[in-house]
């Protein structure tokens, strides 16, 4: 899949980018998260 950046630069799709946003997100908040739970949100992203 093919993203549009805000700049107009087109870059692959990488999953791994997701994942790293949510787990930053739950560490923001100080709260724990199970590996299995990041891989299972970033999964659910990628398919929308």
């Amino acid at each position: 899949m093919i993203i549009i950046k805000r700049s107009g630069k087109t870059v692959e799709f990488d999953v791994q980018k997701i994942k790293r946003a949510i787990e930053k997100a739950f560490i923001s908040v100080s709260k724990p998260y199970k590996e299995d739970i990041l891989e299972q949100m970033a999964v659910d992203v990628q398919k929308r």
